[in-house]
């Protein structure tokens, strides 16, 4: 249904009967709050209903369940026997770690147990060299004694 031949839709130039003119605010709502009945709109990016909450301060890691790590880690590449250093200082660090309340306690764990893989690594080694040793000595002394007979 066209208005006098103009091509818009109903009265007003294309507005509807009864709404409020381009620009002016409709009755019962101030300029920028929302419409009754209507939630309030999402804040714009950047903008918030209030500043947000600053981060908790980080607790520090504890020093010894690092060293504890490290030296597990090494103790595998160099020197087994380490490896019981690397237990001692992880105990050391959990006990550190309950008492006063640090971070650490996964990293001071993950020491202990590399640290004991290694030194069973090193008792392993050492059972082994003894058991060559001792192999070593029964042959020989066979052969020394089928020579001598």
């Amino acid at each position: 249904m066209t208005t006098e031949g103009d091509g818009t839709f109903g009265s007003g130039g294309g507005q509807q009967p009864g709404s409020p003119p381009p620009g002016s605010t409709p009755a019962g709502s101030a300029p920028g709050q929302p419409l009754p009945g209507w939630p309030p709109a999402p804040p714009t990016p950047g903008h918030s209903y209030a500043p947000p909450y600053p981060p908790p301060p980080r607790r520090p890691t504890n020093g010894l369940a690092i060293a504890a790590l490290l030296v597990g880690v090494m103790s595998l590449f160099s020197c087994p026997l380490a490896g019981g250093v690397a237990i001692y200082l992880g105990n050391r660090a959990r006990a550190e770690i309950h008492r006063t309340g640090e971070e650490g306690a996964g990293i001071a764990q993950a020491g202990i147990v590399v640290g004991w893989f290694a030194f069973g690594m090193a008792i392993l080694m050492m059972l082994v060299f003894l058991a060559y040793v001792a192999f070593m000595v029964f042959v020989t002394s066979d052969a020394v004694s089928a020579v001598t007979r």
